[in-house]
C-alpha cells in the first residue's frame, strides 16, 4: 500500500502533463543552406526543359523538407509552376528562421510541425489567392481575397446626363452651314466609283499554306522494359524525363561548341540534366524488370 501511495504521488497529472514544454525539433538548415539554386533561367526554355526544370526544383525542395509522398510533392510542383523558384527560395528562408526560433505548433498545440508542415503553412499565407485555388481547391484562403468588381454601376447611355451644350436636342446644337440641317448640305449623290475585281482571297490562302513550314517531329525515345505492374503514370513520367534529358544533351552539345563568353546557362543546363538523370535512374531501379 504504500509503494502503491508513492506511485500515485510520483504520477505527473493530466494538467501537468499538458504544462509540460514540447521539446523542440533538431536544428535545420540555415537560411542560406535552405534556399534550391539550380542556377539563371535560360531565356528561351522548350516545354520538355520548362517541365524538367519544375521537376527538379520541386524534388530537391523535397529532398530539404523531407517529404516524399506524392500529394506534397505535387503541391510542390503546381507552387513551383505558379508561384516561381524566388517564391518559394523566400519561403524556404522563412521557414529556417521560424526554425531557428523553435518552430510553430499545430493547430491543437499537442506537437511541434515538422519542417514541411512549417512550410506549406508558411507558403498558404503568402502565395497569391488564385495560385492558392488551383493548389488547394478544397481549403479557404487564409488571406482577404481579391475584391470583385461591382457590375450593378452600369455606365449611363450617351445623352442622359441632361441636355445642353454639345448633346443632342439641346440650345446649344450646332447648326449653320456645312451641318446636316445647314444650308450648305450637299444635294444629290456624287458619282460612283468604279471597283476593280476583287482580289482572290482562296489562292492568297493558299499560298499562305503552302509555304508554312512543316511542325517538326517529335522525339523518340527507348524506354526500357518496365515490370507488368508499373503504374500508367509512371512510364509516362518516365518517357517524359528522357525525352528531357535528350534535349539537355543536344542544348549542352550546342552551347560547348560556341565560345566561351557566348555559352550562357550551360552550368544550370548540366545542373538540370544531372538531376533529370538521376530521376530516370531512381525509375528504372524501381521499376524496370
Amino acid at each position: 500500500m504504500g509503494q502503491m501511495n508513492e506511485q500515485q504521488t510520483n504520477t505527473p497529472s493530466t494538467d501537468e502533463m499538458n504544462q509540460k514544454e514540447i521539446p523542440p525539433n533538431e536544428p535545420w538548415l540555415t537560411p542560406d543552406e535552405a534556399v534550391v539554386d539550380l542556377g539563371p533561367m535560360p531565356e528561351q526554355m522548350s516545354d520538355e526543359e520548362r517541365k524538367a526544370r519544375i521537376e527538379a526544383f520541386a524534388m530537391q525542395v523535397a529532398e530539404k523538407l523531407g517529404e516524399t509522398d506524392d500529394m506534397p510533392l505535387g503541391q510542390l510542383r503546381k507552387m513551383t509552376e505558379l508561384c516561381g523558384e524566388e517564391f518559394i527560395n523566400k519561403v524556404l528562408r522563412k521557414t529556417a528562421e521560424v526554425e531557428a526560433k523553435g518552430g510553430l505548433l499545430t493547430h491543437d498545440g499537442t506537437r511541434r510541425r515538422s519542417v514541411g508542415g512549417t512550410f506549406f503553412f508558411l507558403a498558404k499565407r503568402r502565395m497569391p489567392y488564385t495560385a492558392f485555388t488551383i493548389i488547394y481547391p478544397d481549403q479557404n484562403y487564409p488571406g482577404d481575397p481579391p475584391k470583385k468588381k461591382r457590375t450593378d454601376d452600369k455606365p449611363k447611355k450617351h445623352g442622359q446626363q441632361g441636355k445642353g451644350k454639345g448633346f443632342k436636342g439641346g440650345k446649344g446644337a450646332p447648326r449653320g452651314k456645312g451641318g446636316p440641317r445647314g444650308k450648305g448640305a450637299p444635294k444629290g449623290k456624287g458619282p460612283r466609283q468604279q471597283k476593280g475585281p476583287r482580289p482572290q482571297q482562296h489562292d492568297q490562302g493558299e499560298r499562305k499554306r503552302t509555304h508554312r513550314p512543316p511542325p517538326a517531329p517529335r522525339q523518340q525515345v527507348d524506354v526500357p522494359d518496365l515490370s507488368p505492374t508499373t503504374p500508367p503514370q509512371v512510364a509516362a513520367k518516365l518517357k517524359q524525363l528522357m525525352i528531357a534529358a535528350e534535349t539537355f544533351r543536344k542544348k549542352i552539345a550546342a552551347l560547348e561548341a560556341k565560345p566561351p563568353d557566348q555559352r550562357f546557362g550551360l552550368e544550370s543546363t548540366r545542373k538540370l540534366l544531372a538531376n533529370t538523370e538521376r530521376q530516370i535512374a531512381d525509375l528504372k531501379k524501381r521499376y524496370a524488370k
